[in-house]
């Protein structure tokens, strides 16, 4: 989660045209914070988790 939170190295890998997806969020909070950093998409191990955290 570091690496990914780190909105520089999403924007960066945007920027030389990469798709960020983020693996694995467990819980909500984890999830909020890879999308605050900007991450395209998130995989995780939670059905539920896709609907609680939609942008």
């Amino acid at each position: 989660i570091d690496l990914a939170t780190e909105s520089t190295v999403v924007e960066r890998a945007q920027e030389a045209g990469l798709t960020v997806n983020a693996w694995t969020a467990s819980d909500r909070e984890d999830a909020e914070k890879l999308l605050a950093a900007g991450v395209d998409g998130i995989i995780s191990d939670r059905w539920d988790l896709p609907s609680d955290t939609e942008r």
